[in-house]
């Protein structure tokens, strides 16, 4: 006997998503949870929900033989994706991938040359589709066609705050949202395609072997194909000749300005300090500490707030909102109520705490990953520095230990790829103990340390090896000079000596 599968369309990111399907979860009870990702990453799931794991986290993967075509899949506190993981991990109910695997995302192989009938030799080349808007932010368009700026406004204004939450996974189907936007698929990319045939080839395998209700999570753009009719011959057909390659996997952290991107889920998040704000704080009061936090930022840049402005500022908020037929103040009235009421018009103080405000500007701390992340992470906290994604300056005096500590770290760093600090005029000091870096940290840097492990598994190590490697390849005086300069200024004697 099939199992009775339900459906559970989210917003990739969203955290009334995620509340809500929490809820919904409990009140199903199913005996296993179906989540979007690939489907042979599904052994890292159990990773994700480790007490010690602090979202923003990314999974990552990569060929064995080329570390650099890599891939993201991001967790954050409130992405649907991550509390399902945690809902079913809690509960031991089994929890797993279903999309396609990774190799299907690697790039394909050159292009064959075959003769034809008519003996000329040509290239076959299929050209690939180019990204649909639509599919990548369907959310977006819709918010867009209602008058929102972005998506989470309208997925939370129009699905999340319904406080019935049975329905409301049922109600983008049911609405014919989603079968709307894909009314015409002539278009639809073959991976896409490919994709979905995967999946329903997969949650029919579960509801045929499991023995109750099956949840599938997933993004709503992906309802109507995943609930249609389609035979599993038809669906088996998208996936002949699929694509095999050997996947290493990892978590690596991440940053939530880089949430903001384009990734393995969907198109990004517009704003998620707002987000996490709106999971952290779900209770009538929302709006008051939001505000709270503005008015903190705005402080901390010297800017006077006073109580009073606060108060008009909320109140100018709940009227815009009322204007705009919205059933509570959302970041736009939020927004604008404080360029009005705190900023007296100027929009320019809103936008020194704007990037920090919603993108936020650290990197978790205690999350699994490789090697080389570990021993970053021990000497990053060794050394008292902290990899945020903002500017920040630091100035070095090589004569004390803490210091020569923090450059050798920056140096060798640099010698491996990854330039988390780069080195500015040192200002008006004659001297040359002194050294002045930018710091910011991009999520691209941990793949670059994966790249490495292949000469050590520490970053003097492998940054050693590197060196070492580099300077063997070296066929010039110049090219040997600076790397042997780059090798003695990183503290590594062993790549100096070979370059000498």
């Amino acid at each position: 006997m099939t199992a009775e599968v339900t459906y559970f369309g989210i917003r990739h990111h969203g955290p009334g998503s995620a509340r809500r399907l929490i809820e919904a979860l409990e009140a199903l009870a199913p005996a296993e949870v179906l989540n979007e990702g690939p489907v042979d990453l599904s052994d890292q799931l159990p990773t994700l929900a480790a007490p010690d794991m602090v979202p923003p986290v990314a999974l990552l993967a990569f060929p064995k033989d080329t570390p650099e075509q890599a891939f993201f899949w991001p967790f954050a506190t409130f992405s649907p994706e991550y509390q399902a993981v945690l809902w079913a991990v809690a509960r031991g109910v089994p929890v797993r991938f279903i999309d396609l695997p990774v190799a299907w995302r690697l790039p394909m192989p050159e292009p064959e040359i075959v003769d034809t009938d008519e003996g000329k030799e040509v290239e076959e080349v299929v050209d690939a589709p180019a990204p649909d808007p639509i599919s990548r932010d369907p959310i977006g368009v819709l918010a867009r066609a209602a008058g929102y700026e972005d998506g989470e406004s309208w997925w939370r204004d129009v699905i999340e705050e319904n406080p019935d939450p049975g329905p409301i996974f049922a109600a983008v189907a049911v609405a014919n949202a989603m079968s709307a936007l894909r009314k015409d698929e002539s278009n639809l990319p073959a991976l896409e395609a490919a994709r979905e045939a995967h999946m329903r080839l997969e949650i029919a395998k579960t509801a045929k072997a499991c023995d109750g209700p099956v949840a599938v999570v997933c993004g709503a753009w992906h309802l109507p194909a995943l609930k249609a009719k389609h035979t599993a011959k038809d669906d088996r057909a998208l996936l002949k000749g699929a694509p095999k390659a050997k996947v290493t996997a990892t978590w690596a952290p991440w940053t939530a300005p880089r949430l903001a991107f384009t990734s393995g889920y969907g198109a990004g998040v517009a704003a998620p300090g707002w987000c996490k704000h709106l999971w952290d704080a779900p209770g009538a009061d929302q709006a008051t500490k939001w505000l709270a936090r503005i008015a903190r930022a705005l402080r901390n840049e010297g800017q006077i707030v006073s109580t009073a402005s606060l108060i008009e500022t909320e109140r100018l908020s709940v009227a815009l909102a009322s204007v705009r037929g919205r059933p509570r103040p959302g970041f736009e009235e939020l927004r604008d109520a404080t360029v009005s009421c705190l900023c007296y018009g100027d929009p320019i103080p809103w936008r020194i705490i704007e990037t920090k405000l919603l993108l936020g500007d650290e990197i978790p701390e205690n999350v699994p990953s490789a090697p080389l992340l570990e021993d970053l992470q021990r000497q990053q906290k060794k050394a008292r520095l902290k990899a945020e994604a903002q500017d920040k300056e630091l100035s070095l005096d090589l004569r004390s230990d803490s210091g020569l500590f923090r450059s050798t770290l920056l140096h060798r760093l640099s010698a491996l790829g990854v330039p988390w600090g780069k080195m500015t005029d040192a200002g008006k000091s004659r001297g040359t103990f002194r050294e002045k870096w930018v710091l910011k940290w991009e999520p691209e840097f941990a793949v670059a340390l994966v790249e490495q492990l292949v000469y050590g598994t520490t970053i003097e190590q492998a940054a050693g090896g590197y060196l070492a490697h580099k300077l063997s390849e070296a066929d010039t005086l110049g090219q040997l000079a600076n790397l042997v300069f780059q090798a003695m200024t990183a503290q590594l004697p062993v790549a100096a000596e070979a370059g000498i």
